[in-house]
């Protein structure tokens, strides 16, 4: 492998679900399927002749989506931006296909929310990632998927993210689905995106 071969720039979507049991409120999984995007730099390091090394950088939006129906019908989006370092090894499985797994880091930078009740746009109370620490800011996760050769420098890749802090449920009257506060909502993660070798 040449040098230049090492580097290479990344595009794709990604989705966030939430699920969980623990709070006062049960997500649906199906309901909250909303695309965001991600880009970034990843490297591509041969370690032996089945084993790659592949670190990442990344800027990641994803929104998170709920309808909630009581007496009225609530509608609420939320936007969250995040950087993410990650490093993951790719297993060749054979000439076209590689297995991907590793671990990562995402830091929340904001968080935007949109909330609709009965179809009127309401303003939501803000939630303000400086009121929260860094530690509640930063969020790790496990990740695996397939990576799909499709030329000498052009990757496709199928990812599962699982963010292995587990967050609270937000004031859904607020217009909040969820806070970076410790809780029982665990978020879920697919991207799919394609990678172009320098």
């Amino acid at each position: 492998m040449i040098a230049q071969d090492w580097w290479g720039l990344k595009v794709g979507m990604t989705t966030a679900t939430p699920t969980g049991n623990y709070d006062s409120y049960d997500f649906d999984f199906i309901d909250s399927f909303s695309p965001g995007y991600e880009f970034g730099l990843f490297g591509d390091f041969q370690l032996s002749d089945v084993i790659k090394l592949k670190p990442e950088f990344s800027y990641r939006k994803y929104i998170i989506s709920q309808e909630i129906v009581s007496d009225v019908t609530y509608n609420i989006s939320q936007t969250h931006s995040a950087v993410s370092s990650d490093l993951n090894f790719d297993i060749k499985l054979n000439s076209y296909s590689s297995l991907i797994f590793g671990m990562g880091v995402d830091y929340i930078l904001k968080v935007q929310i949109a909330q609709l009740i009965n179809t009127e746009s309401i303003d939501p109370t803000p939630l303000l990632v400086n009121e929260f620490s860094r530690n509640e800011r930063l969020t790790p996760f496990s990740n695996i998927g397939i990576c799909f050769t499709l030329g000498r420098r052009v990757y496709l890749d199928l990812e599962y993210r699982h963010l292995l802090n587990n967050i609270k449920a937000g004031n859904l009257f607020q217009g909040q689905l969820v806070t970076l506060d410790g809780g029982g909502v665990k978020l879920h993660m697919i991207s799919v995106s394609m990678a172009l070798l320098f």
